[in-house]
């Protein structure tokens, strides 16, 4: 349960003074936790992505590690904590014989096998996880699962159902393609619409200023507020946002 230290900005955004660095000071710390949480929800810890945690010197998932944390919640923590060990099927039958009976009685709630799923069950689930950031989105998206599409499932998965897990790890590798899109392909459009406001505009200047020249025989003294006033309806005709009206 112990991490790795963070840096002081991330321990600065997370409001504390410095990192857990104690196996007993982080079971102290879920204890409260779960206290404090026992009267309103409870505490979900969610074990994915296994195939990546350290081996046995034979080369085996070092599983029996995690499932030793799950008896000891069970043991001497407040009982408001759902613990969720997500494995893929093969990695399971490979070493679960590696775990000792007792640990694997603590699965009280059973072993659940995850069947595949639907196109339209898949775009369900890509539409929730995305609903926060095109909430924020301006302007809006028509598409629910927006960089994705319904196009790009049926291509990915031409038998029409496929495993959650395949539909998220395609949602990121999408949504990853269209950010790196975003940060390659909008700075050159950006300096090319500029470029082309900006020639455009000294094309109008250039004629208005040769039309206004023709009209003015002498110099007028204008006052301070009427300066202050033509200078707004210039800055609000470039639609400079930044306009400070009381200058």
């Amino acid at each position: 349960m112990r991490g790795d230290d963070l840096d002081e900005d991330d321990l600065k955004s997370l409001g504390i003074k410095k990192s857990i660095d104690s196996e007993d000071s982080a079971q102290k710390i879920m204890i409260n936790l779960g206290i404090i949480s026992a009267a309103s929800q409870p505490i979900v810890l969610c074990f994915d992505n296994l195939d990546n945690i350290p081996r046995l010197l034979d080369g085996s998932l070092d599983l029996q590690t995690l499932f030793n944390v799950n008896s000891s919640i069970h043991t001497h923590y407040p009982q408001n904590f759902l613990i969720i060990i997500s494995i893929i099927t093969s990695t399971w039958k490979q070493n679960a014989e590696l775990i000792q009976p007792a640990d694997q009685t603590r699965v009280n709630a059973g072993y659940f096998h995850l069947k595949p799923i639907t196109l339209e069950q898949g775009e369900a689930i890509l539409a929730a996880r995305l609903s926060s950031l095109h909430s924020l989105a301006k302007p809006k998206s028509r598409a629910a699962i927006f960089p994705l599409s319904k196009e790009i499932l049926e291509e990915k998965f031409p038998r029409g159902k496929t495993l959650p897990r395949n539909i998220l790890e395609l949602g990121r590798q999408e949504y990853d393609r269209y950010k790196i899109k975003l940060l390659d392909e909008p700075e050159n459009d950006q300096e090319l619409t500029l470029e082309k406001q900006l020639a455009t505009f000294k094309l109008i200047w250039q004629d208005k200023y040769k039309k206004t020249q023709k009209k003015i025989s002498n110099i007028t003294d204008f006052a301070a507020p009427e300066l202050i006033r033509m200078l707004q309806e210039v800055l609000a005709a470039l639609q400079y946002q930044e306009v400070n009206t009381k200058l």
